[in-house]
C-alpha cells in the first residue's frame, strides 16, 4: 500500500509531467500511479529504518539515530541543513566527497527522505557499483531495475518523463566503479547529465577516485566531527540505545587531555561508534586505527550484547568455534572477497566461499552453523534485505590487512605486487583506508614491496631527455584524456571532465599526498577559458573521439595518442606542464625519503636484536 507521503509527492509532480506528455497521457499516468509510486515507496520504507554499526541486528528509525555532519566547499559551509533546498542554493550538481565512515551514506539517505517529505523532487537512487556488471546505459538500468519495466519498451517515453527537471538523481559510490569500467561509466554519467540537465544530481565518492573532475559539479567535502559534535553524537547514540548512564563516562575519557593526540581517530562517526561499542571492555583510546577494529571483533565475540541488551546475555554459538577460528575465517573471507571486488554478497556467494574456506582450514562445523554464527551470534556480517555485508567496508579491509600481515615474505611480495594490482581493477580510488591499515600492521613489507616498488617503476618510466619528453611520458603513463564540449548555438567551448587510467601509482600518490589529480583540471579551467579552441580546433580529431548531440559536439581527446606541437603549447599555457614536472620531482623526493626511513629503522631494529 502506498503511503500518503508518497502519494503527495507524486501528485505534486504529476500535472507538470502529464501536461508535457499529453499525447501519451494514459500510459504515463499509469506509470506515475503504479511504477514510480511503487519505487519511491519501496525505497522510502527501506531507508526509513536502517542498520548502523551500533544497531546491526535490528533496524531502527532512521531519524532516531541520524546525526547531521557538516559539508564544505571553497565558498561556503553547510553545518546542519534542515531544508533540502539549502544544499542546492548555488548549483544543481553536487559532489559529496568523504573518507571511510565519514557519514556520507547517512547524509545521502537524509537527502532522499527529505526530498519526499519536503515535496522537493522525485528522488532516484542509483548505486553505481551495480553498473559494473550491467551491460547498458544508466537510462537502461533505471528502466529495467528501478522502474522495473513499468513503461512500454520505448526509451523515448522515459526520456521525455525524465527531461523536465522533476527528479533528484543520487549517484552513490563513484569510487566503487571498477577501473576497467571507469571510462565507459564516467562517459555515460556525463551523457546522462547532458540529456537530463534540468534535474538535480548528487554524486558521492571516497577521496582519490577522481569524482571531483566532473566540471559541472560543485565539490563538497564531508567534514570531520568537531569536539562538540563528538559529544552530541555520543549522547544521541546512547539515548537511542537506552544506555544514558554511560554517556558522561565516555565523554570524560574522550575529553581527557592525555587523549588529545588520539582524539583525531574519533572524528568520524564510524570510529566513534566503534569506541562507544567497545567502551565497557576497552575504555581507553587506542593509538592505532587497527586497534579499534581488533577491539570491535573481540567485543563482538566475547561481550556481544553488552551494548544493546541489559546484562551479559550472549547468543548461542552453534559451531563451537573459538574466537581465533572465527577470526581466521573472516581474514580469509575478507581477503578473497576484496580481491574479487565483492563488498556485498548474496547468499550463494557467502555460502560457497565460506564452505571453501572451512574445508581448506579443516574446520569441523556445519556451513549453515558458520553462517549463523557470523550473522547472528557475533553479527559481524549483517543481513540487509537479500544481501549480506560487513557493518562497514573498513572492517572487511581490516581483516584483509590482518591476513596479509601473517603471510610469508614471499607471499607478501606476491600479494602487494600482483593482487594489489588486481585490486585496482575492482575499484577506482577508495583503497586508502586499506593502505593505512597495511602500513600500521605490516609497515616494512608494505612500504618496500608496494609503495617503494611502484614509485620506482613509475619514476623509471619517465623520459628525462628534455622537459617535453617528461611531460609526454607522464601523460602517456597515466593515459590522460580530456573532455570538451562545443555548444552549437553559441559556438563556445567548455571543459567537461577528464580521465586517466587507474594505475596503481595514482592511488599511492593520493595516499602519500604527493598529488591530487583533480587539481590538474581545477587549475586548467581557470587559465584556459578563452583558449580552448587552440586544443580542439588545431588538433586532428578522429570521428571516434567526437559525439554530436542535439545542441553540442562532445570531444574526448586522449592526449598521448595525438601528441603534437599545438597540444604541448596548450599544456604549457594552462600550467599543466608545471604541475606534471612538480609531481615528478615530488616522486623523486618521496623515494629518497622512504629509502632513508626504511634504512634507519632497519638499522635500529638490528641494533636491538644484537643488544
Amino acid at each position: 500500500m502506498i503511503s500518503e507521503q508518497t502519494l503527495s509527492l507524486i501528485e505534486t509532480f504529476k500535472e507538470p509531467i502529464l501536461s508535457a506528455l499529453s499525447d501519451i497521457k494514459n500510459e504515463v499516468q499509469f506509470f506515475l500511479d503504479d511504477g514510480l509510486s511503487e519505487y519511491v515507496e519501496n525505497q522510502k520504507n527501506k531507508l526509513s529504518k536502517t542498520k548502523t554499526f551500533l544497531f546491526r541486528e535490528e533496524k531502527v528509525n532512521f531519524y532516531d539515530i541520524y546525526f547531521p555532519v557538516s559539508i564544505r566547499n571553497r565558498r561556503r559551509k553547510i553545518e546542519n541543513f534542515q531544508e533540502i533546498e539549502d544544499l542546492f542554493i548555488e548549483k544543481q550538481y553536487i559532489t559529496l566527497i568523504g573518507n571511510a565512515g565519514s557519514g556520507k551514506s547517512m547524509l545521502l539517505k537524509h537527502i532522499f527522505l527529505s526530498s519526499i517529505t519536503d515535496l522537493f523532487k522525485i528522488p532516484i537512487l542509483v548505486e553505481l557499483r551495480n553498473l559494473n556488471e550491467f551491460n547498458g546505459t544508466i537510462t537502461d538500468y533505471i528502466y529495467q531495475f528501478i522502474f522495473r519495466n513499468k513503461l512500454a519498451p520505448n526509451s523515448k517515453i522515459l526520456e521525455r518523463i525524465l527531461s523536465n527537471g522533476n527528479f533528484l538523481f543520487l549517484l552513490d559510490g563513484y569510487d566503487e566503479i571498477y577501473s576497467e569500467n571507469k571510462n565507459k561509466i564516467s562517459n555515460d554519467i556525463e551523457e546522462f547529465i547532458d540529456t537530463y540537465t534540468k534535474n538535480i544530481f548528487v554524486l558521492t565518492s571516497r577521496p582519490g577516485a577522481n569524482a571531483e573532475s566532473f566540471q559541472r559539479f560543485d565539490n563538497f567535502q564531508v567534514e570531520s566531527l568537531n569536539s562538540q559534535q563528538i559529544n552530541d553524537f555520543i549522547k544521541l547514540q546512547l539515548k537511542v540505545s537506552d544506555n544514558i548512564d554511560a554517556t558522561e563516562r565516555i565523554i570524560q575519557v574522550v575529553e581527557k587531555p592525555d587523549n588529545k593526540e588520539y582524539k583525531a581517530y574519533l572524528n568520524s562517526p564510524l570510529l566513534l561508534s566503534m569506541f562507544i561499542f567497545t567502551f565497557n571492555s576497552y575504555p581507553e583510546l587506542p593509538r592505532l586505527k587497527s586497534r579499534f577494529y581488533w577491539n570491535v571483533f573481540d567485543t563482538l565475540c566475547s561481550k556481544h550484547d553488552s551494548f544493546t541488551k541489559k546484562g551479559c546475555w550472549q547468543h548461542e554459538r552453534k559451531t563451537g568455534l573459538q574466537n581465533e577460528d572465527l577470526e581466521l575465517v573472516l581474514k580469509w573471507f575478507s581477503f578473497v572477497s576484496i580481491f574479487k571486488g565483492k563488498y556485498t554478497f548474496d547468499a550463494q556467494y557467502l555460502n560457497t566461499t565460506l564452505l571453501e574456506i572451512k574445508n581448506k582450514l579443516n574446520l569441523q562445523c556445519d556451513i549453515n552453523d558458520l553462517v549463523y554464527d557470523l550473522t547472528v551470534s557475533i553479527a559481524i556480517i549483517i543481513i540487509d534485505g537479500i544481501e549480506f555485508t560487513f557493518p562497514h567496508k573498513s572492517l572487511q579491509e581490516y581483516f584483509c590487512a590482518l591476513l596479509i600481515k601473517d603471510l610469508t615474505l614471499e607471499q607478501k611480495q606476491k600479494t602487494y605486487q600482483e593482487r594489489f594490482l588486481s585490486l585496482q581493477r575492482h575499484t577506482h580510488g577508495g583503497n586508502l583506508n586499506l593502505y593505512s591499515l597495511c602500513y600500521e600492521l605490516d609497515k616494512f613489507s608494505f612500504t618496500e614491496f608496494f609503495i617503494l616498488k611502484n614509485l620506482n617503476d613509475f619514476y623509471s618510466s619517465i623520459d628525462f631527455t628534455n622537459r617535453e619528453t617528461r611531460v609526454f611520458s607522464f601523460l602517456k603513463i597515466i593515459n590522460f584524456s580530456q573532455g570538451f564540449r562545443k555548444v552549437l548555438d553559441t559556438g563556445q567551448y567548455e571543459f567537461k571532465s577528464f580521465s586517466y587510467s587507474a594505475i596503481i601509482v595514482e592511488s599511492i600518490f593520493s595516499y602519500l599526498s604527493i598529488f591530487r589529480y583533480h587539481r590538474l583540471n581545477l587549475d586548467m579551467y581557470e587559465k584556459a577559458k578563452n583558449n580552448i579552441e587552440s586544443i580542439v580546433d588545431k588538433i586532428a580529431i578522429r570521428e571516434s573521439e567526437k559525439r554530436i548531440d542535439e545542441n553540442c559536439i562532445n570531444y574526448w581527446i586522449p592526449y598521448s595518442n595525438i601528441w603534437n606541437e599545438d597540444l604541448y603549447k596548450f599544456i604549457e599555457q594552462v600550467g599543466l606542464a608545471d604541475q606534471i614536472i612538480k609531481t615528478i620531482n615530488k616522486v623523486a623526493q618521496q623515494i629518497e625519503l622512504i629509502q632513508n626511513e626504511l634504512a634507519f629503522e632497519k638499522k635500529n631494529m638490528q641494533s636491538l636484536l644484537d643488544f
